[in-house]
């Protein structure tokens, strides 16, 4: 139901990288997305026009899971690592979704 990305930081380790990708799971888990109507203005000046009017759609919240792997003994190569943090992503949805989760290998 979602897109995937990869996000690398080089030479970091896990315990250094997990609070900055918590942080962002946060950050977008409490930011309220506006749904806009079918009526929305198909044109970009009266769009920025009505911009910020008090008649908006609704809102909605945006979740997002995380799974997390580092390259050591057991994970050599980058394609290793990256299907280890695919499992560690697909536990944290598995697990209910909206989490950060580290591999274990």
């Amino acid at each position: 139901g979602g897109e995937e990305f990869t996000v690398i930081f080089l030479r970091k380790e896990m315990k250094q990288v997990v609070p900055h990708l918590e942080e962002l799971r946060q950050t977008i888990e409490k930011h309220k997305v506006i749904i806009r109507g079918k009526d929305r203005p198909k044109e970009s000046k009266r769009g920025k026009k009505e911009r910020g009017k008090k008649n908006v759609g609704k809102k909605v919240s945006v979740s997002i899971s995380i799974g997390v792997a580092e390259r050591c003994n057991g994970l050599r190569t980058p394609d290793d690592v990256i299907k280890a943090a695919d499992r560690a992503l697909y536990k944290a949805k598995r697990m209910g979704r909206n989490r950060t989760v580290l591999s274990k290998t």
